[in-house]
């Protein structure tokens, strides 16, 4: 009987569980490197955060002086109506700073959960690139046994030298105390 058939099937078996790995070994880093690409973008929403707040800030400033000349050039007092033009001012500006604050936070978040869920389907990859290996594997096996299955083995003797397979023990209440005796079979059922 020839074996290359077996033997054919067990190394494509193989290939193929190595291809899967390599496969899902591909697709991890892929994943990582998308989070990496998440965590980077989650840094350029964070500066241009910091940036907007910044022009916010001067933006404040000039027109708290344009309107502080205005007032002066006028002969306004800052008292009443100019006091509270200049605070509404004020105001508008941090309401700008809150808003760009709360609008970079999550961008941020937006762009550090998702760089968890490539780090999560990394993983995933991982897994099911070990999986498939391991069906492939176990499947290759089967298919050998089913292909090849062994010949029963007639020439191992039990207790006086007789022929046959070893099939398991019987018990028998009340012979021996009850302890089981060994069964055989001369054709190995």
């Amino acid at each position: 009987m020839s074996y290359l058939p077996a033997v054919l099937l067990f190394t494509s078996a193989i290939m193929q569980s190595v291809g899967a790995i390599q496969e899902a070994k591909a697709q991890q880093e892929a994943m990582e490197y998308n989070a990496r690409l998440a965590e980077m973008q989650a840094e350029v929403i964070r500066r241009k955060g910091e940036e907007r707040e910044r022009q916010i800030e001067a933006q404040k400033e000039v027109i708290e002086a344009r309107q502080r000349v205005l007032y002066a050039k006028a002969g306004v007092s800052y008292a009443g109506t100019p006091f509270e033009v200049m605070m509404r001012s004020a105001e508008d500006a941090l309401w700008d700073k809150v808003v760009n604050d709360y609008n970079t936070q999550v961008g941020m978040w937006q762009q550090e959960n998702q760089a968890q869920m490539y780090r999560y389907y990394g993983k995933v990859y991982r897994q099911q690139g070990l999986f498939k290996a391991g069906t492939t594997l176990l499947t290759a096996g089967a298919e050998i046994g089913m292909r090849f299955p062994k010949k029963p083995n007639t020439s191992s003797t039990i207790e006086g030298g007789k022929g046959g397979q070893f099939t398991g023990y019987q018990s028998l209440p009340n012979i021996n105390q009850g302890r089981p005796f060994p069964t055989w079979s001369p054709y190995g059922e």
